[in-house]
């Protein structure tokens, strides 16, 4: 919105819209060829980096269900199809299967590395694992945090810090956003408009160098310009938001910290880290003023961190210990992807085949091994996701000497692909 109006603002009174004529024909093609160099010019590094594809359903204009895929990566997002859905059921095997037949379908099937989806298309995240044994999946934790944080708006502790000036500021806000448009998510708004400071401090918590953070300051930043834009100082607004009375986050976790601070170090993510500060055996969570807020929070990490099917009370210890160790895969395979999108963000290049053994050092990947068992296949998988990026005969090699025999038939196939 803003280029256009400054573009508008250039050309002055004299200008005038262009024809059907001209916007159908020259003009569509200059836009076209414009896009289609764009695209070529993102491919180099996707291809040689990797990419994750994001993958969810929506209702087009004509109220048809559709499935979107979209390839993303910190260069770019490409659009690739929009699937009709229409007299399908979206179940695990059909959503398992449109990714899993994109995926197959490049030219270099290892360029994909992560696979996000919303939390209700869970059950289709096994069968993409095991049809892609490189890929890890996950939640798109904006996405679920974001529906989370709407019912965070409704708990009591938040409802009373509702103030006369918040009516005001609200009707300040829906104007600003009617100019916007679509640059805020609804909850994003609603977080900001029901002083939910509490919650901000909890979301802090993510890594800033991973997408959930990054989209939650961004949306935060443009709040506080929204703010701005409506005279209001984001930095003393009209409202007390460290009322004495009120719990304080923060404080409660720097006390937490200091009592477990041997899970604090680590080295997991910020997110995970909170997860098990969150954690039901934590006695001292007992001690929190609200434990309805917590217990919200929770679910939020719960939600946004995939784990196998606990075992019923019934079960042996070698169920427990299978159970464990797959605990274990998923956090290593999540850990070790992370790492890698950060690497390809901060543009600090491939990962060389001996720096993964580092890598997994800092984000404690052996700690998780020698607490619960090491298995050599899922550590090979772990070293296939970090070298898989690598694009070309490069990443037949890698990832041919990396996987072993967890391979599929199509995997073979891929790869004897790149020999030709």
């Amino acid at each position: 919105m803003k280029v256009a109006l400054q573009t508008v603002a250039k050309v002055g009174d004299a200008y005038t819209t262009p024809d059907r004529r001209r916007v159908s024909g020259p003009m569509l093609q200059q836009e076209r060829n414009r896009v289609h160099a764009e695209v070529v010019s993102f491919r180099g590094p996707v291809e040689r980096f990797g990419s994750t594809v994001v993958s969810d359903g929506a209702t087009d204009g004509a109220k048809r269900p559709v499935n979107n895929l979209l390839d993303v990566s910190p260069e770019c997002v490409e659009f690739i199809l929009a699937k009709d859905c229409t007299g399908h059921t979206k179940d695990k095997k059909f959503i398992a299967n449109q990714v899993t037949g994109y995926i197959w379908g490049q030219p270099d099937p290892f360029k994909t590395v992560q696979v996000l989806m919303d939390n209700a298309t869970r059950g289709s995240w096994p069968p993409i694992e095991e049809e892609c044994p490189w890929v890890v999946v996950g939640p798109c934790e904006p996405h679920v945090g974001s529906l989370e944080i709407g019912d965070f708006c409704k708990l009591p502790f938040f409802k009373e810090r509702a103030t006369p000036e918040s009516a005001t500021l609200l009707e300040q806000f829906q104007e600003v956003q009617a100019i916007l448009g679509d640059l805020f998510f609804p909850a994003q708004i609603d977080m900001c408009l029901a002083f939910l400071r509490p919650v901000v401090l909890l979301l802090r918590f993510s890594d800033s160098d991973l997408p959930t953070a990054s989209k939650i300051q961004y949306y935060k930043f443009e709040v506080q310009e929204a703010l701005k834009a409506v005279n209001i100082d984001p930095e003393n607004p009209p409202w007390d938001m460290d009322a004495e009375d009120a719990p304080c986050p923060e404080a409660l976790k720097q006390e937490i910290v200091s009592i477990h601070r041997y899970r604090w170090d680590y080295g997991y993510t910020i997110l995970q880290r909170t997860g098990y500060l969150l954690d039901p055996e934590c006695v001292d969570m007992d001690q929190h003023e609200d434990e309805e807020t917590m217990e919200s929070f929770r679910r939020f990490v719960e939600k946004t961190y995939y784990y196998p099917k606990q075992p019923g009370p019934d079960a042996s210890a070698e169920e427990v210990a299978a159970f464990k160790v797959q605990c274990a895969s998923q956090l290593a395979k999540r850990s070790a992807a992370e790492v890698q999108l950060l690497q390809y963000k901060m543009k600090r290049g491939v990962f060389a085949r001996e720096t993964v053994w580092d890598v997994a050092k800092v984000v404690s990947t052996p700690d998780f091994w020698f607490l619960f068992g090491n298995s050599v296949k899922e550590l090979q998988l772990v070293g296939m996701r970090a070298t898989a990026q690598v694009s070309g005969a490069a990443a037949k090699d890698s990832c041919r000497r990396d996987s072993g025999s967890q391979h599929s038939s199509r995997c073979h196939e891929a790869c004897a692909a790149f020999d030709r």
